[in-house]
């Protein structure tokens, strides 16, 4: 009954955007506990009563790179076989899955670790992010890779001194 209620009351609100071609809703896992696969579905359930097309997942660490265990390790990170299930119950209800991996001035989770430490504009502190191209690449091959739209391109600078 809830659900059908607060479906009703946002149909008044989403009318306005009908004709709009992607209407998302934008769910960062990188803060705190990774929600479960059911609350995942539960909301992507809501999504769809409320017209949602686009439901898109940000992510700092919370994904399971195989080759960079060592920055998700602490945390509850989706692998790439819960994000396939995700995308296709979605997609069953209408709904476009968009992996949003965060980068440049997201990356603490990272750079703390010794091996990605370099790869910093300032390895020990500061607001300063860099990522360099083979990174890049290696992130760009992974599992997310076929969610992408276009190339991912070499990434020079990207921090303050970069702006």
């Amino acid at each position: 009954m809830k659900l059908k209620i607060v479906a009703a009351v946002a149909a008044i609100g989403l009318a306005a955007y009908a004709k709009a071609p992607a209407i998302g809703y934008m769910l960062d896992i990188s803060r705190d506990k990774v929600p479960t696969m059911a609350s995942l579905r539960r909301m992507v359930d809501v999504l769809s009563a409320l017209g949602y097309n686009q439901f898109q997942l940000y992510t700092e660490h919370t994904f399971a790179y195989k080759a960079h265990a060592t920055v998700w390790a602490d945390a509850s990170p989706m692998t790439a076989e819960e994000i396939r299930e995700l995308d296709a119950y979605c997609r069953d209800r209408g709904i476009e899955l968009v992996p949003n991996q965060n980068s440049f001035g997201h990356l603490e989770k990272w750079f703390k670790h010794p091996e990605y430490r370099p790869l910093a504009e300032a390895p020990y502190g500061g607001v300063k992010t860099s990522w360099n191209s083979s990174l890049t690449a290696t992130l760009g091959s992974t599992a997310l890779r076929p969610f992408l739209r276009m190339p991912m391109p070499p990434i020079a600078c990207a921090g303050r001194s970069g702006h």
